[in-house]
């Protein structure tokens, strides 16, 4: 029995990641660069000019950054632990805005 789930565990990380891959793969294809705007933490924090992933998890915190615009959750169902990736372009758009002028979500 716990193999079986264990299996079905296998079969479904696997799967998630070939469907991860090949969408980015015929996104490309079809000449959308765009893919390649989300990024994972650590390449955010390089790009965004963040010290540590804390800082910038802090930025979401504080609704700097908003699930849904410039940041997406891409935790596996039933986890418990986020796995944010963040969309470079609209990051900086953000920071660039007036903060006076910036909204919540």
């Amino acid at each position: 029995m716990m193999n079986d789930e264990f299996e079905a565990l296998i079969d479904a990380k696997v799967e998630s990641k070939f469907r991860e891959l090949l969408a980015s793969f015929v996104s490309r294809l079809a000449g959308d660069n765009s893919v390649s705007d989300w990024v994972d933490t650590n390449e955010a924090c390089k790009r965004l000019g963040y010290p540590s992933p804390k800082s910038l998890y802090a930025s979401i915190d504080s609704g700097l950054f908003r699930l849904g615009k410039e940041v997406r959750d891409r935790r596996n169902p039933g986890s418990q632990k986020a796995i944010y990736q963040f969309h470079v372009p609209s990051c900086e758009k953000r920071l660039s805005s007036d903060p006076s002028k910036r909204r919540g979500v």
